[in-house]
């Protein structure tokens, strides 16, 4: 009796003209694993697919998911209904979240989506953006036919993005896929133009760990790029000027060496004239012991 009393809270609040308490619901019915009870709420799910406001339909096509996972036969047609919603629907978030659905229960299906897309990649909203390219990094790994495809994708969609996210994640995946000279110059140089520009600096000193990551994994790839790095030390953060001269230490070569340490003495130069003191010393002793090391 109380388990009923249960059941037709959840199907009154998933009928409630409030769309908070219809999304929180929905989310909540994403964490049940029980099919006798899952299985009178999907009538109420199915209708909440066509709800106006998108914070209910976001959360209802991720517990169409869900309750597929907990027992197909209660949506035997999920793969259906998740690529017909994302067909439909215009809310970049609720189809971020039918693409994700799609992906993880039918590959070829989702992979169909994507080709059927794929012209408009540049235009698309950062967040579908994202999740393309996270589905490419997995496809790729079991797909390797198609890798090389991808790459040309990822290299068009890294340079015609302004989105920082999506710069991150497809200079990432374009990593992870080849290891070509030239493919690994096109996403660091991106990559340092996001260390430039962005503000935070912990989101620098993530973008520069990963271009030492990628520089440790390629030895000698990255060379050309040594000056380009050192456009970081425009920030007045000591953590990064200090993680930016130390990739500068592992990529200086005799090839470059006299324009890399020409350019740290005109750094230099700049500490005498920096009015904060305490900062510009130490400052000053950090490029010091750089051009020595060098």
């Amino acid at each position: 009796h109380e388990m009923i009393l249960v059941c037709n809270a959840i199907q009154h609040d998933l009928q409630h003209p409030n769309e908070y308490i219809r999304g929180s619901t929905l989310r909540f019915l994403t964490k049940l694993r029980e099919a006798e009870l899952l299985e009178q709420m999907v009538p109420s799910v199915m209708q909440c697919l066509e709800y106006r406001h998108a914070y209910v339909r976001k959360y209802a096509i991720l517990a169409v998911l869900s309750i597929f996972k907990v027992s197909e036969h209660l949506l035997p047609d999920a793969k259906e209904i998740i690529h017909t919603f994302l067909s439909a629907e215009t809310d970049p978030i609720c189809k971020r979240n039918a693409f994700l659905g799609l992906a993880e229960l039918d590959r070829d299906l989702a992979l169909q989506y994507l080709e059927e897309n794929i012209a408009d990649i540049d235009s698309l909203d950062p967040l579908l953006q994202t999740i393309f390219v996270d589905f490419i990094r997995k496809d790729a790994t079991e797909t390797t036919s198609l890798a090389p495809q991808y790459i040309d994708l990822l290299l068009d969609l890294l340079a015609s993005t302004n989105s920082p996210e999506v710069v991150f994640e497809t200079a990432l995946t374009l990593n992870a896929l080849s290891s070509n000279q030239g493919v690994l110059v096109k996403t660091c140089t991106k990559l340092i133009d996001l260390a430039v520009k962005v503000s935070d600096n912990n989101i620098k000193l993530i973008v520069l760990d990963r271009i030492k990551d990628i520089n440790d994994k390629n030895p000698g790839a990255l060379e050309e790029l040594t000056l380009d790095i050192l456009r970081v030390l425009s920030t007045e953060d000591m953590d990064v000027r200090e993680k930016a001269l130390d990739i500068c230490m592992d990529l200086a070569s005799s090839k470059n060496v006299e324009d890399v340490v020409q350019l740290l003495k005109k750094e230099l130069q700049t500490t005498v004239t920096d009015t904060d003191k305490e900062h510009s010393i130490q400052y000053r002793q950090l490029l010091i012991k750089t051009i020595r090391s060098i």
